[in-house]
């Protein structure tokens, strides 16, 4: 996910780079490239908005603050001005391309990383080790050769989770019996996911609940997907 974002990122300075030799070769009075430069870091100065779209903030530019400044510091140089306005125009316009790539860039994650599908969040168990939370449940359990092939074919499905949250969050898990008492370490993560994931075993070993940073997805298998090893 982090390589989608750095693409797209990538991509809008790419373009300011582009439209401002553009602008420069056209003018017929050219202003000094280092000066081009500092115009255009100071128009990305802006108040912004703040919006909550599609799960995640995203700043959405609304007073051209870097500009304003621009044009109290050249409000007795008017060649300077109309040399280097239209830079600090496009340093501010630049903030609507990191808006918009910012929101494709959710569109083209979910393309690639489907969310609620285990895939997304585990390329596999080879390497995963199970760690117990709860003084309730037994040390020595470890995954089944078939765990990830039988979450991997299961369907995700709603869970209450919410009074377990709570307990997590209070610390009062440890006065009654845990949902989820173990928690599996060391998941090898897919190529290009860079978020934090937090994976919870059900008592039974029977469910997995997937914790993102902004929701949670459970799977439910037919079987269990561990076993004991080795005597108490």
């Amino acid at each position: 996910m982090l390589f989608i974002e750095a693409s797209m990122t990538l991509a809008v300075y790419i373009i300011v780079f582009i439209i401002a030799i553009r602008i420069y070769m056209r003018q017929e009075t050219k202003g000094k490239w280092w000066v081009i430069v500092l115009v255009l870091a100071l128009g990305f100065f802006s108040v912004s908005l703040e919006l909550f779209l599609f799960e995640q903030i995203h700043n959405f530019a609304i007073i051209p603050l870097g500009a304003s400044l621009f044009y109290l510091f050249t409000r007795t140089r008017r060649e300077t001005r109309v040399i280097y306005r239209p830079f600090v125009w496009l340093g501010f316009l630049a903030n609507y391309g990191f808006f918009i790539t910012g929101i494709l860039t959710i569109f083209v994650t979910n393309i690639l990383f489907p969310p609620g599908q285990l895939p997304t969040y585990a390329k596999s168990f080879d390497k995963a080790t199970i760690l117990n939370t709860h003084l309730s449940v037994q040390n020595n359990v470890q995954l089944t050769t078939n765990a990830f092939e039988l979450l991997n074919k299961s369907v995700p499905t709603e869970v209450e989770a919410h009074e377990w949250y709570n307990d997590q969050v209070y610390n009062l898990r440890a006065y009654k019996n845990e949902k989820f008492p173990y928690m599996l370490q060391n998941v090898t993560a897919p190529v290009g996911m860079n978020i934090d994931v937090f994976y919870y075993i059900e008592q039974d070993g029977q469910g997995l609940l997937v914790q993102t940073p902004n929701r949670h997805y459970y799977f439910r298998t037919s079987d269990t997907f561990i076993e004991k090893d080795g005597d108490d």
